[in-house]
């Protein structure tokens, strides 16, 4: 009897552990079972996307500013899943070099200016003396007009996505020689003034008359230093302070065209990106670009304050010398524009402005 009862109790002591792990086992199945109808379980850590951006100004400009404060809001927003790797003071080369690097995707994103060396409809934002006030400037420049989405399929056709185009001052001419005829167009000057390649610069140059020499942004600071050109043109009063407040003498405020800089990149990189991180980096970019036209007179302002404060003497034209540069200047390059622009974009330019081009 004994016997019987010690074989019993060593059988129960043998089924007991077994019992358990089979309880285990279907806590373990009920709650995996839960979880997957609760939700997926968590992804496993990817490798964040990084992209490196060009920015053509130093540190210290409103629009790398910008893009710092872009940079900020898109790697909090995605989580440190998109970072933007900035590379500020046009380190990476001049636009022209980082245009082409955008389009071949060597650089995936770059902040500048551009000009028409790949096709001249780039240009249809620099009709010299085109924007009347901010809210034609605004109009023209963002999402929903009609010019803005001709610019998209214009700069998309090259392998480019547009961001947005940001707003900054009215350039002038910066310079060690003040001709005494400065305001007045029909009068040749003498001193050599630098511009960029842009047709809307040559001519803006020429009609205010002045001769010209086509020269890289890059290349400005030596010519004006070493006095290979007596001035530049094609710049803001900031763009003048921050980079060139040491080697000119008179800034001249034409206001002949309103500097954009454009936020561009690689078209097969953005179309790479994750559909919530291109929203994200979008809207980004549009939040800046759009507050950027209304800070754009606020900011040209205090910048001629900063050119006074370093010595430099700013040169206001008088409403009478206004009307005379602006109506010759549009004479002189208007027609010469249309021929590379196109008709098509004049006559867009023109349905958002809500005005006619007359020459």
């Amino acid at each position: 009897m004994k016997k019987r009862l010690l074989s019993l109790f060593m059988a129960m002591m043998m089924v007991m552990p077994l019992a358990a792990c089979g309880g285990s086992s279907k806590t373990d199945a009920a709650g995996a079972g839960s979880g997957e109808q609760d939700g997926t379980p968590p992804p496993a850590a990817a490798e964040p996307i990084v992209l490196k951006v060009s920015c053509q100004q130093p540190e210290s400009h409103a629009n790398t500013q910008a893009m710092m404060r872009i940079k900020e809001t898109v790697e909090a927003e995605t989580n440190g899943g998109l970072i933007l790797e900035l590379y500020p003071g046009a380190v990476l080369g001049d636009y022209t070099l980082t245009f082409e690097e955008v389009m071949l995707g060597t650089i995936d994103v770059s902040f500048q200016s551009l000009d028409g060396k790949y096709d001249p409809r780039i240009e249809l934002t620099f009709l010299p003396y085109l924007f009347t006030d901010t809210e034609n400037r605004k109009t023209v420049c963002s999402p929903g007009s009609n010019t803005y989405a001709l610019f998209e399929e214009i700069l998309s056709d090259l392998g480019i996505q547009l961001l947005g185009i940001y707003g900054e001052g009215y350039v002038g001419v910066g310079t060690n020689v003040l001709c005494p005829e400065y305001g007045d167009p029909t009068t040749m000057k003498d001193s050599l003034i630098r511009c960029n390649t842009a047709d809307s610069n040559r001519l803006s140059v020429e009609g205010l008359g002045y001769p010209f020499v086509t020269m890289t942004f890059a290349d400005t600071y030596t010519a004006l230093q070493t006095g290979a050109a007596d001035g530049t043109f094609g710049n803001t009063a900031e763009s003048i302070y921050t980079n060139f407040r040491d080697v000119v003498k008179y800034f001249i405020r034409y206001k002949s065209i309103a500097e954009n800089n454009e936020i561009l990149i690689n078209q097969d990189k953005w179309n790479s990106l994750p559909a919530e991180y291109q929203k994200v980096f979008m809207d980004a970019c549009q939040e800046e670009c759009l507050k950027s036209f209304d800070s754009a007179e606020e900011i040209d302002a205090a910048y001629c304050q900063k050119l006074e404060e370093a010595g430099i003497q700013v040169i206001t034209l008088t409403d009478e010398e206004m009307a005379a540069v602006t109506d010759n200047v549009r004479r002189h390059a208007w027609p010469k524009m249309a021929e590379s622009l196109t008709q098509e974009v004049i006559e867009t330019v023109c349905k958002d402005v809500g005005a006619e081009l007359e020459w």
